[in-house]
């Protein structure tokens, strides 16, 4: 034998040798495989295979991950060993794979579950005025129902008189009506103001205007008040103050008259100088100069025009004054009215025998005349008959006894029945001048209740007269 015969053979008994060894690892690596699998071992493992080549046992790796039950035939390099490994994946593996892929799952469901609603709650901040997004350019449509985008701004329009104020226009709610009320009642006072106000909810005080129109007086600041007032509670924006001023009008005369004891005391404004000695002139013509006190009339921004002129005060029944002033004080003033309400009748005796006392002097200034040696009364003595009249209506609750007198010239029986016979021509003319006859009586007393003394001419004429007694005189 050579030596390169021995070289050759000893090189083949060592790779006899290291054959052997690796078919002893691979053995052994079979055998703890199948004692995994008789023993349950949950997962297929390939470390026993760690003796074999590097890339047989990543091979074996490989298919061991691809296949339930994998049998690699391995054929090593150089030698042509055949390894073979069989591994085995459990059920409990399986089950535990898909619980895994369940929880990744329902995770992935959870995520989108918790986006939608992360991009919900955005959708809804984004109306939010403090929240950082950038504004949409998108138009904004009003919801079905929302009618702040349509209402309209509100128009008022109010309308002046002299003293008195109209409201018109829409408001939105009742309260904005009743503030409006109260701040034009607040400037016109109450009954001042007409509530023509109106409720409509499409309306919007925001951008509404107010206009104040009409005539008032000179020197009425209330429109122009009540516009700023309204504009400052309200917000409303002023359209304008459209308003003419005239002249204040005239107050309609009320003066008074106040009778007393004989006497009238005058007051209260006129419209003129040439009013107040006219209306004082009136009075002194029926009372008297000196029984009128004309000081408390003053001259006013007034007019006769629905003027009057209140009579005060008390008169003796029987006095006639009280209506013969009335008459002077129309006449002077042009027709303004004479208010006799407040004017008392006084009837007592004190008072009767006053009448008695003026109807005695009227008839003497004035007396009534006959003629002669007869029962005819002159014409002449129609205006004293008329006087005397007006005096015992004066007195509508008195009776009257009409007595006739004669001087003491002729018989006492002719004088008696002349006396009664004027008496009764008298009684006649006062009926006609419109005295009731039932409170009227006559009777004839001759010379026997002379005033004077009958020795002289004189006298004997203020004997011959009619007299009137006013029943319960004193």
């Amino acid at each position: 034998m050579s030596d390169h015969d021995e070289v050759n053979d000893d090189a083949s008994a060592a790779q006899a040798e290291d054959t052997g060894e690796e078919s002893a690892r691979e053995e052994s690596a079979v055998e703890e495989a199948a004692g995994a699998e008789s023993t349950g071992e949950e997962a297929a493992d390939v470390s026993g295979i760690t003796a074999a080549p590097p890339a047989l046992a990543a091979e074996a790796r490989e298919a061991a991950a691809t296949s339930d039950v994998v049998t690699a035939d391995v054929v090593a390099a150089g030698t042509g060993a055949t390894a073979a490994a069989t591994l085995t994946r459990t059920a409990e593996e399986d089950e535990e794979r898909a619980a895994v892929a369940y929880g990744w799952t329902y995770l992935a469901v959870l995520g989108v579950i918790f986006g939608a609603i992360a991009f919900l709650a955005y959708s809804c901040d984004s109306d939010d005025p403090e929240s950082t997004m950038p504004p949409s350019s998108a138009t904004t449509v009003p919801a079905v129902g929302d009618d702040s985008a349509a209402a309209s701004p509100v128009a008022l329009a109010f309308t002046v008189a002299v003293g008195t104020v109209t409201l018109t226009g829409a408001v939105p709610d009742e309260g904005a009506r009743r503030q409006l009320v109260d701040i034009a009642t607040a400037r016109y006072g109450d009954g001042n103001v007409v509530d023509q106000l109106t409720i409509d909810e499409a309306t919007t005080l925001t951008g509404g205007t107010i206009t104040t129109s009409g005539a008032a007086t000179e020197g009425d600041a209330n429109p122009e008040g009540l516009q700023a007032d309204v504009v400052a509670a309200l917000g409303l924006t002023d359209a304008g103050v459209n308003v003419s001023f005239e002249a204040a009008p005239l107050t309609p005369v009320d003066a008074e008259a106040a009778l007393a004891a004989g006497k009238a005391v005058l007051s209260g404004e006129l419209p003129d100088q040439a009013s107040i000695d006219a209306v004082v002139a009136a009075a002194v013509g029926v009372w008297g100069d000196g029984n009128v006190d004309g000081a408390g009339l003053t001259v006013g921004d007034v007019t006769w025009a629905e003027g009057q002129i209140r009579v005060s005060g008390t008169v003796d029944a029987g006095d006639t004054r009280g209506d013969a002033f009335a008459a002077a004080l129309a006449e002077a003033s042009g027709g303004a009215t004479i208010d006799l309400a407040e004017l008392t009748v006084d009837s007592g005796a004190e008072a009767l025998a006053r009448s008695e006392e003026q109807l005695r002097a009227a008839l003497e200034a004035n007396p009534i005349l006959f003629a002669l040696g007869s029962a005819e009364i002159d014409p002449a003595s129609d205006e004293i008959l008329t006087q005397a009249a007006a005096a015992i209506n004066a007195a509508p609750d008195v009776n009257v006894e009409i007595v006739g007198h004669t001087d003491n010239l002729g018989g006492d029986a002719v004088n008696e029945r002349l006396s009664a016979s004027r008496a009764d021509a008298v009684l006649a003319r006062l009926i006609e001048l419109g005295v009731d006859e039932t409170r009227l009586t006559s009777r004839g007393a001759g010379a026997a209740e002379p005033v004077a003394d009958n020795d002289t001419d004189e006298g004997r004429a203020k004997n011959r007269r009619i007299a009137f007694e006013f029943e319960g005189a004193e």
